[in-house]
């Protein structure tokens, strides 16, 4: 009896053990997965950071870009003022001499 009883006892104290083998295994498991997880974790906050960083980078070109386009459309427009400003002048300029060589012209033929 008591053998049987010795051998019942040894018997649950090597399933015990086994339990408590399969329970640490079980929790090495669980702690790589959380270390794993851990990393893919930070691996994944700084590609979203990296993403903002490019967005905000992209809306600042965008930005520069309106602005440039912007003021090239003030010079254009400034050139073209110019252009007309001068055309302008230039004509009056040929009307002017015109009027002189008419004036002339008719002075020669008077005299």
């Amino acid at each position: 009896e008591t053998v049987k009883r010795s051998e019942a006892l040894y018997a649950e104290a090597v399933n015990q053990r086994k339990q408590a083998e399969q329970a640490l295994e079980n929790a090495k498991a669980a702690r790589t997965l959380a270390e794993q997880s851990r990393k893919e974790a930070a691996v994944s906050r700084e590609a979203a950071s990296q993403s903002r960083k490019a967005s905000e980078n992209a809306r600042q070109a965008a930005e520069k870009a309106r602005k440039v386009a912007s003021n090239s459309r003030q010079q254009a427009e400034s050139v073209r003022k110019d252009a007309e400003a001068q055309r302008a002048t230039a004509e009056e300029r040929r009307a002017d001499a015109t009027k002189a060589s008419d004036e002339s012209r008719e002075i020669s033929i008077a005299a």
